[in-house]
């Protein structure tokens, strides 16, 4: 007879895989995958266990609706998703996350890294240490004017 910890180990598994298999060919959903190219299980567990704030804080940037000039400029509320700090790059999670030269020195800070390259594979402490930081607070809660000031005495 085989034992029921093994049939479930392999039923977790084929469940696992099924799942991966589904998000990978899906389509749409592209912040979504960037942000989670992987099924990861730990990952989300921490994360549940984290303040009910914070969760929903990475749902936000997970989805992209975080209120970034980005996500107004789709529902025709601005005029364009430049980024606010760079003024180059089409604002956005990915840009803000991985590309915006602003931020180099969070990243840096934050995850090691100066530039991050996809597949997004922080980890789930890294991650929750970039987006509380105060600047990544500011970028969706100010105006312009504001956002370079912030700057402008945080690299005093």
């Amino acid at each position: 007879k085989t034992p029921n910890a093994a049939v479930k180990s392999v039923v977790r598994k084929m469940c696992l895989e099924a799942w991966q298999r589904d998000w990978t060919n899906v389509s749409g959903h592209r912040q979504s995958k960037f942000m989670w190219p992987k099924i990861n299980i730990a990952k989300s567990n921490k994360l549940k266990k984290e303040s009910k704030m914070t969760y929903s804080q990475v749902l936000r940037w997970s989805t992209g609706f975080v209120g970034l000039r980005h996500t107004n400029w789709r529902f025709g509320l601005d005029d364009d998703n430049l980024c606010r700090l760079c003024e180059e790059g089409q604002v956005g999670v990915p840009h803000i996350l991985t590309e915006c030269p602003y931020l180099i020195w969070l990243r840096r800070y934050t995850l090691g890294e100066f530039q991050v390259c996809e597949p997004f594979e922080w980890p789930a402490d890294r991650l929750l240490l970039f987006l509380k930081h105060p600047a990544i607070r500011a970028l969706k809660n100010c105006g312009d004017e504001f956002l370079i000031l912030f700057y402008e005495e945080y690299d005093k």
